[in-house]
């Protein structure tokens, strides 16, 4: 976000120079960050000549969609033996993927560490969502499965959210263990 402040920040004056909105080194006001973004919503030009700049919303969409990356942090959802022996200070951390795109969401498999042995899990719920109708959870949830995806555990500790309905005969095992879904 710093940088879209800092790249956004100066405008064209009448007289083509580039000037500021704000002081350097300041954050701007809510008021300034809204003429910002409403000056620059359609794409407007930020300098003008052959070589122009434009800032689209489709542009600052797509830089950060989806967040689960290598060595992301998981919180261990179910009641497996294996997700009781984590330690708080040495979460279970994301190793592998199972897929061509190297980023996860909801109801992805992946491969995780968890207490020194690798295991696969599905992925529950994220911090940050693609989209508004997923819910967000305040920690990257994981539920660990076996390599047919049945659940290690007995119960589901955490609300499945319904959009992983969807995926219903890959996930059918995983879904019959949770009681809640949001």
């Amino acid at each position: 976000m710093a940088a879209f402040f800092k790249f956004t920040s100066k405008t064209i004056s009448s007289n083509g120079q580039l000037k500021s909105l704000f002081f350097q080194g300041s954050s701007p006001l809510f008021a300034q960050t809204k003429q910002i973004w409403n000056t620059h919503l359609l794409g407007t030009n930020l300098l003008s000549g052959c070589h122009s700049v434009t800032l689209s919303p489709l542009l600052l969409g797509s830089i950060q969609k989806r967040n689960i990356t290598l060595l992301t942090t998981f919180k261990v959802v179910d009641n497996s033996t294996l997700g009781k022996s984590v330690k708080k200070n040495r979460k279970p951390y994301l190793i592998g993927f199972y897929r061509k795109r190297k980023t996860a969401d909801p109801g992805d498999v992946i491969r995780v560490a968890v207490a020194g042995k690798t295991n696969k899990a599905v992925v529950i719920g994220t911090r940050k969502t693609k989209h508004h109708t997923i819910p967000r959870y305040d920690n990257n949830c994981i539920v660990l499965v076996d390599d047919n995806l049945a659940p290690l555990g007995t119960r589901v500790k955490a609300p499945i959210p319904t959009i992983l309905r969807k995926r219903q005969e890959k996930l059918s095992k995983v879904l019959a263990l949770a009681t809640r879904f949001i």
